[in-house]
């Protein structure tokens, strides 16, 4: 096996085993960005722990952790064609492909800053570091930056979920045994 090949099965099975809870997280984002009042109380766990506790809460940080490794991984398959585009013409699946590469591509530094403060954190408290909490917490929640920088992540973060729409999509094959592998 190829270092390009594990690279490839690897980036499948993490997207496939993290896609949903990284959509869920990336959509309650996105909505967290603009959120006041209600909905940031209604929102908020869910994009945190899934609403289920400690248990969700463990799930959304793996989930996470595993969204570096994805960028990182999908970075290396998209550098062998470095396509930017997506084509309308072709088939839809392979409108989908292009759609989740040029995903990948145009939001990766938005997204790994997104993931990377996510996973930071549980760990940087204010009382172990004030000042590193505060950039980590400000870079993840833009809460302090403009409305053009948030309208950048919040489409960063809604980048996950079409990440993960479309990795799936491309994963499952109907009508083939083995579907997924290729």
């Amino acid at each position: 096996m190829t270092l390009r090949q594990f690279v490839l099965v690897t980036h499948r099975w993490l997207g496939l085993s993290t896609g949903l809870v990284l959509a869920i997280a990336g959509a309650t984002g996105a909505v967290l960005v603009v959120a006041t009042g209600r909905l940031h109380q209604v929102f908020g766990p869910v994009h945190t722990s899934l609403a289920a506790g400690r248990l969700g809460t463990l799930a959304v940080l793996a989930a996470t952790a595993a969204a570096v490794l994805l960028e990182a991984g999908g970075l290396v398959l998209w550098w062998r064609r470095k396509r930017v585009t997506v084509e309308t013409r072709g088939s839809w699946r392979r409108g989908l492909a292009d759609l989740h590469h040029v995903t990948g591509v145009f939001g990766l530094v938005l997204m790994v800053i997104l993931a990377v403060t996510a996973v930071l954190i549980p760990f940087v408290t204010p009382e172990s570091n004030p000042w590193l909490r505060k950039v980590i917490v400000g870079l993840h929640t833009t809460r302090d930056y403009s409305w053009a920088v948030k309208t950048l992540f919040g489409a960063a973060s809604l980048g996950f979920v079409v990440q993960g729409v479309t990795g799936v999509v491309m994963w499952w094959k109907p009508g083939r045994a083995g579907a997924g592998r290729q």
